[in-house]
């Protein structure tokens, strides 16, 4: 095997944001392999396979979220908002953030079908059936119908362009940790020199992916179109 890994080629293809995330992401996951750097194959791992739960997921991945639920009021829908403070204090504090658990693969296809189509669109994440049951009560104090109300579908949403945002993220922080290697080890990493002083070399490796990754920034996701309304036929108000 090559005993040097160039670092330029990283370099020239995250510089250049029409050429996709994956190959320098696989191409940083070997450098950490080599080295035996957990943290960063850990990284790359994560933002190739996708997060397996939110403990160590980027800021830039996480959202603010809306509650928006079904209401069944008779023989008719209405899609309504339901304020996530409403909510009994744990669900309520777990439905406050939308996470973008989703391999870099999926949010670059979903940015390209965004682009396609308008940025005019939220992410939907459906609610199971089990968690309706919190609904219900906060839905039937906020609203008001002719009929009994029932909460028979709910959904957290949130704005569609953090779809937009995460592989600007994930390029800048890669640029900046690339060039930050390659000023304290040279473009060309000559592997054997580095694993030579690999416990000193991996601090410093490590140290640039936590204060780069992680230390910057603020399920299965569908997309929605912004502009679907429901008919209101029967009379569904909101209680003062």
């Amino acid at each position: 095997m090559n005993k040097i890994f160039n670092l330029q080629p990283i370099v020239d293809s995250l510089v250049d944001s029409e050429k996709s995330l994956i190959t320098p992401l696989i191409k940083l996951n070997l450098f950490g392999r080599l080295v035996k750097n957990e943290k960063l194959i850990t990284y790359a791992t994560n933002e190739l396979k996708g997060y397996d739960n939110s403990d160590t997921l980027p800021d830039y991945r996480i959202s603010h979220a809306r509650l928006m639920v079904q209401l069944q009021a008779g023989l008719h829908n209405h899609e309504r908002e339901l304020p996530i403070s409403m909510i009994a204090n744990n669900a309520g504090n777990a439905l406050e953030k939308f996470l973008i658990l989703d391999s870099i693969v999926t949010v670059e296809n979903m940015a390209a079908q965004n682009a396609r189509g308008g940025n005019n669109k939220e992410l939907a994440l459906q609610l199971p059936m089990e968690t309706l049951h919190l609904f219900q009560e906060p839905a039937q104090k906020l609203y008001r119908s002719d009929t009994p109300i029932k909460v028979v579908k709910a959904s957290t949403v949130t704005n569609a362009k953090i779809i937009n945002e995460i592989p600007v993220h994930v390029r800048t922080n890669l640029l900046e940790f690339v060039i930050a290697i390659a000023e304290e080890f040279n473009y060309e990493i000559e592997i054997d020199k580095f694993n030579s002083h690999q416990k000193e070399n991996n601090e410093s490796v490590a140290q640039q992916v936590y204060n780069i990754i992680y230390n910057t920034g603020d399920g299965a996701i569908v997309n929605t179109g912004s502009e679907v309304s429901l008919s209101a036929e029967q009379n569904v108000e909101k209680h003062s």
